[in-house]
């Protein structure tokens, strides 16, 4: 930029001291500026506060002075007008990108809320009977249905599920009549047609409380009985009577009482009942030993099997033998296919042979 040069005179007289200080100012002004005597007032930017002489940017000396900014902050002003317009811009993008984002947060919300449905309509097949589904579903095409209930106390825990065909299993350790009552009351409230058949295999645990406690036992089958005939009507009923014990005398003489009550309630409801004294009890109406475990109350596998054969007549609930099976198979401890003979009948066969033979050859002796 050119300066304008100072003069080097003597004080000028006080008339002329205003116009000698603006001569004497440093001007800022263009860099192509010739001017080297200017008598006059400057023009001030409105934003930097330089002076730059009126005529060097095509100004009238003596006319109004508008709002002026100098070709540097011009371009200022300029940048700051078009930063205004990205902004207004970048807000309508960011508004934009706001109202996206909301509608992907209700879409979000729609999607969990029918996820969380599916889920709830998975986790209601797969509810077990304590439990009532929200939503009844067809059974899947090709997958077999358990359509028999064999529902017991402690007597029935050798029974091994994987051997029962088409039978949901449910051993209910220390179970009285009425647990097991309450149990299927509400299978049935939650679907009367879940099941075919019920099998029931209780009492055991009532008859070692009291002999006035089998008066309500024996009320909560017939309660049972009635009440599956109103609200499952298409279900059939069948009631296995309790296994002997040789535990205790007492316990046994209820057990008898109990049993005859169960018979009277079958052929006054008509229902169906398994006679487990016939096959369980000798001709001297005594216990079959073999048939107990130790402690004389819970069965043997040779016993579970009986009752098991028992049932059978009445329903089948036994898979059948594949003709492909090894006969070298090694069976677990819990009866797996309860139609089938294996070492323990050979073994109990052979005890009742050989005491049979004991007992002739004593007779002899004495005669």
């Amino acid at each position: 930029m050119a300066t304008c040069s100072r003069p080097t005179v003597g004080t000028p007289p006080k008339s002329q001291s205003l116009t000698s200080n603006i001569t004497q100012r440093n001007i800022a002004c263009l860099d192509n500026c010739t001017m080297k005597d200017f008598k006059g007032k400057p023009i001030e930017c409105a934003l930097c506060s330089s002076e730059f002489h009126p005529q060097c940017v095509g100004l009238n000396a003596s006319g109004k002075r508008p709002t002026w900014f100098c070709p540097n902050c011009k371009d200022i002003t300029s940048s700051i007008t078009i930063l205004k317009i990205e902004i207004d811009q970048i807000k309508k993008d960011m508004k934009q990108i706001k109202d996206e984002n909301n509608s992907l947060k209700r879409e979000n919300k729609k999607l969990k809320s029918e996820l969380q449905a599916q889920t709830e309509s998975i986790a209601n097949l797969t509810t077990d009977a304590h439990h009532e589904p929200a939503n009844k579903t067809e059974p899947i095409p090709g997958q077999e249905r358990n359509s028999t209930l064999l529902i017991g106390d402690s007597i029935i825990k050798h029974i091994n599920e994987r051997g029962l065909c088409n039978t949901k299993f449910k051993c209910m350790p220390g179970a009285k009549i009425r647990e097991i009552k309450e149990n299927i009351t509400h299978v049935i409230q939650a679907d009367p047609a879940k099941f075919d058949t019920i099998i029931i295999h209780a009492g055991t645990n009532d008859c070692s409380i009291n002999d006035a406690h089998l008066n309500n036992a024996s009320k909560d089958i017939r309660d049972l009985v009635q009440d599956m005939k109103t609200k499952a009507p298409n279900t059939k009923l069948i009631i296995s009577t309790i296994c002997p014990r040789t535990d205790n005398q007492k316990f046994q003489e209820r057990v008898d009482k109990l049993n005859n009550n169960f018979k009277e309630i079958a052929t006054e409801e008509d229902c169906t009942i398994v006679n487990n004294d016939l096959t369980f009890k000798m001709s001297n109406n005594e216990c079959e030993q073999t048939t107990l475990n130790r402690s004389g109350l819970h069965l043997s596998k040779y016993g579970t099997k009986k009752l098991l054969n028992n049932i059978i007549p009445t329903h089948c609930i036994i898979k059948p033998k594949s003709p492909t099976t090894d006969r070298h198979h090694k069976y677990t401890n819990r009866v797996h296919i309860a139609i089938q003979t294996d070492r323990i009948d050979t073994y109990i066969n052979d005890k009742r042979q050989k005491k049979l033979s004991a007992t002739s050859a004593e007779k002899q002796i004495i005669i």
